[in-house]
């Protein structure tokens, strides 16, 4: 049922590079999750998002609430020149122009944000913009992202459209504290902090002996999942099992034949989100390999609301891993080693971790709450609360 007080014809439309039908990224899947939830409050939504596979007849995504109409863009690639987002521009504007949406949500710095601030500035429409990474947060972003000589036009153009949009938006979303001071310093940005979310799990598992220890992401080159590989390989004298959960591109085939002969580790693949929560469910510990680009992980909240304690080697969002010892921020790879063995070692930890990670998760994460403060960021915006 709507809450009280949001207008029936509130149009809200999504902007984002990708659907997590298309693409099973962190940024989609919160869109995804809060799509769902406003349409349930009453709103109205759309979701515009590239995708190179289908021509660009709208569709609808039918939820139990109603249906999302979905629109595809042309995804633009030019190979080693990189992928311009920029390009986007007529199309978008075209397409804003035919649904009037009353408020733009546009999620993670790009080309994509700079047009949505500019249809909202050129028809007197609110925009609010959300982080998704901390390098959405800082300044120089083509320092933060290996990119190659010839991409670098295509990364800057994309760059200063996005810095223009978000200066443009209404209300910026921050995913945690840390985000919300990195854009002030930087620049000189006011954000709320609205936190990722996921809603809680339905049953309870038990967890699988031996212990299961679970990495999952895309496996790109900043996740860095060969390190996980390499913590099987020095774990291998322990009755423990070792799963990578994600996408393998091109350049992973030698990484999948140094799993292959190992004896207590398994390359799962890309994985539906059921069963990746499943397979959490099960497990003992997460880790986590990445390099301090993160926002706020989904896995690990995932993981949190089915106790299942986090070790992370370089990212702490707002050091609450620490602060609440619902895991361990290993920092380097050989203490990651030794945390994950402390862990397998001692189940007693573990279980304690767990709960710890669950009651957190619960009380800061869930996807019911985090919505209906979305919901009353976006009544404020367009003035109806």
């Amino acid at each position: 049922m709507p809450l009280e007080g949001i207008r029936a014809f509130s149009r809200i439309c999504f902007v984002l590079s990708s659907h997590f039908s298309y693409m099973k990224g962190g940024a989609e899947l919160q869109a995804y999750y809060i799509a769902k939830e406003l349409l349930a409050r009453g709103f109205e939504i759309h979701y515009a998002y590239l995708d190179s596979s289908r021509d660009g007849q709208p569709e609808t995504l039918e939820t139990p609430d109603g249906r999302i109409t979905l629109h595809r863009l042309t995804r633009y690639d030019l190979g080693p020149l990189g992928k311009p987002r920029f390009l986007n521009y007529p199309q978008l504007m075209r397409l804003l122009e035919e649904i009037e949406p009353d408020l733009v949500y546009q999620r993670t710095r790009s080309a994509l944000t700079g047009i949505a601030g500019a249809y909202a500035n050129k028809r007197g429409k609110k925009m609010v913009w959300a982080s998704s990474s901390v390098v959405d947060c800082r300044r120089r972003r083509l320092e933060d992202i290996r990119v190659d000589g010839a991409t670098a036009p295509v990364e800057a153009l994309g760059y200063r459209l996005g810095l223009r949009g978000m200066r443009r938006a209404d209300r910026i979303v921050a995913q945690t504290s840390d985000q919300a001071a990195m854009l002030r310093e930087n620049f000189a940005l006011d954000s709320v902090v609205i936190p990722n979310s996921h809603p809680r799990p339905r049953r309870t598992m038990p967890k699988e002996e031996p212990p299961l220890v679970a990495w999952i992401a895309n496996m790109k080159w900043w996740k860095q999942p060969e390190l996980f590989v390499e913590l099987a390989e020095r774990c291998a004298g322990l009755d423990a099992r070792f799963v990578l959960v994600g996408r393998a591109d091109r350049g992973y085939e030698e990484l999948a034949a140094r799993v292959k002969r190992l004896g207590n580790t398994e390359l799962a693949g890309e994985l539906p989100l059921e069963e990746t929560n499943e397979l959490l469910a099960k497990s003992s510990v997460f880790v986590n390999t990445s390099l301090p680009f993160e926002g706020f992980p989904n896995t690990f909240i995932q993981a949190w609301m089915r106790a299942v304690p986090t070790i992370s080697l370089n990212f702490d969002p707002d050091g609450v891993i620490e602060r609440y010892g619902i895991g361990l921020h290993s920092r380097t790879l050989d203490r990651l080693a030794s945390d994950v063995r402390r862990l397998i070692l001692d189940g007693a930890l573990r279980e304690t971790m767990g709960r710890r990670a669950a009651r957190y998760a619960a009380d800061n994460h869930d996807l019911s709450v985090v919505a209906d403060r979305y919901v009353r960021l976006f009544q404020e915006t367009l003035g109806t609360s």
